[in-house]
C-alpha cells in the first residue's frame, strides 16, 4: 500500500505520479477511501450483478441483461447500462455471462452525505483489485461472493482457501481481487498459514506477475513484513536491477508503477540497494526515472552522486532532453558556494 509519509520528501508531483501509478486505477468511479475489495463490491453505492452482455456501445457503455442481483440492493432495472473503460469494452463479449460491479455514484465532498449521483449513469467499479470490477462467470466468483456475502463467511477458512487458489491462477481479473483482498484486509493476512505467505511471496516476486498484482503484494509486505513475509526487499532490489530503464516493449506492462515504488522504499532508507542499481536509471530515456534516480543519489548516496553524473553525461544515447538536466544537476553540485 502506498504510504505518503515515505514519500512527503519527494514533492508533491512525484507523490501524485506514485500514487497515480501504485494504485493503477482508473477514476473512473472513485471509491474514496481504499478499501478491500469485496468490501467495496457489496458496499452501499455499489450494485453487483449477474447478467449477460446485449449490447457494446461504442460510445463506451456496456449493456447488461440481469439475471441475479448479488446483496440487498432493489434498485437494480432488467437492463443495466455502465460506462466502461477500454479494455473492459475490447476484451467484453456479447452472449457470455458477466459478474458486473457497478456504482451510480462518485464521492463529492460537497454534496450532503459525501456522496452524488452520476449525472451520466452507472460506471463499472475501478478501486483497489478491480480493474475494473468485471468477472467472467465462473464457479470460483460464485463460491467466492457467496461467501462474502456474511461476516462468517469473509472470516471462514474456505475464503481464505478460495483466494489463495485465485491467486495463483491464472484468471486475472480474479487473482487482482484476491491481491487487494490480501493487500488491504487485515484480519485475513492475520489468518495466513506458512503455505499461504509462501505463495503470496512467490506471486508476488515473479517479473511474469502482472504488474498491477505485484505493486499490491509488494507494497502489502513492505508494510506489514511480519505478516506478509520480508521478500519485497529482495523484490524491489530485482526491480531496479533488472527492470529495462526505457521499459518493456509491450505497453501492457508498464514499469512505471514498480520503479516508483522501488525508489520511494530505497530514498525512506528501508532497503539496501547496490549503487549501480540506481545509478543505471541515470540512462534511461524516461525523464521520469532520470530525476528519481538523482534524488535517491542524493539522499542515499550523496558521496557517488557527482562521480555517477559525470560518467552517466559520458554516454552518447542520452537524449538531448536528460543529458542537459544531469548537466544541470552536475553544475549544482560542483557550483563554489555563493557562485
Amino acid at each position: 500500500m502506498l504510504n505518503f509519509g515515505r514519500l512527503r520528501a519527494i514533492g508533491p508531483l512525484y507523490c501524485f505520479l506514485a500514487a497515480l501509478y501504485l494504485l493503477a486505477f482508473a477514476s473512473m468511479a472513485h471509491a474514496g477511501p481504499a478499501q478491500p475489495p469485496l468490501e467495496q463490491l457489496f458496499s452501499p453505492e455499489s450494485r453487483l450483478i449477474l447478467g449477460e452482455l446485449t449490447e457494446i456501445n461504442p460510445a463506451g457503455r456496456l449493456v447488461f441483461k440481469r439475471i441475479k442481483v448479488y446483496g440487498k440492493a432493489v434498485d437494480v432495472p432488467e437492463l443495466v447500462d455502465v460506462r466502461a473503460g477500454e479494455d473492459a469494452m475490447s476484451s467484453a463479449r456479447i452472449g457470455e455471462t458477466y459478474v458486473v460491479g457497478y456504482t451510480l455514484f462518485h464521492h463529492d465532498r460537497q454534496h450532503p452525505g459525501g456522496m452524488a449521483p452520476n449525472r451520466r449513469g452507472g460506471v463499472l467499479t475501478t478501486s483497489v483489485g478491480l480493474e475494473p470490477a468485471l468477472f467472467r462467470n465462473t464457479e470460483t466468483i460464485q463460491k467466492i461472493l457467496a461467501l462474502a456475502q456474511s461476516e462468517r463467511g469473509r472470516e471462514s477458512r474456505r475464503l481464505r482457501r478460495l483466494l489463495m487458489n485465485a491467486l495463483v491462477g491464472d484468471d486475472r481479473p480474479l487473482q487482482l481481487l484476491a491481491a487487494g483482498q490480501v493487500a488491504y484486509d487485515i484480519e485475513l493476512g492475520k489468518r495466513l498459514n506458512a503455505k499461504d505467505r509462501a505463495a503470496i511471496a512467490r506471486i508476488g516476486g515473479d517479473p511474469e506477475t502482472s504488474l498491477p498484482v505485484r505493486l499490491l503484494l509488494i507494497s502489502a509486505a513492505a508494510e506489514r513484513p511480519r505478516i506478509l513475509g520480508d521478500w519485497w526487499a529482495d523484490a524491489i532490489r530485482a526491480v531496479l536491477a533488472s527492470t529495462p530503464i526505457g521499459g518493456y516493449a509491450s505497453g501492457a506492462k508498464d514499469p512505471t508503477g514498480l520503479v516508483l515504488l522501488a525508489f520511494a522504499e530505497l530514498e525512506a532508507k528501508l532497503v539496501p540497494v547496490p549503487l549501480e542499481s540506481v545509478t543505471r536509471w541515470l540512462r534511461s530515456p524516461n525523464r521520469l526515472f532520470v530525476e528519481r534516480a538523482c534524488a535517491v543519489l542524493g539522499t542515499v548516496y550523496p558521496a557517488d552522486k557527482q562521480g555517477a553524473l559525470e560518467e552517466a553525461l559520458g554516454d552518447s544515447s542520452l537524449t538531448q532532453e536528460n543529458k542537459s538536466y544531469l548537466d544541470d544537476q552536475l553544475n549544482l553540485l560542483t557550483r563554489p558556494p555563493g557562485g
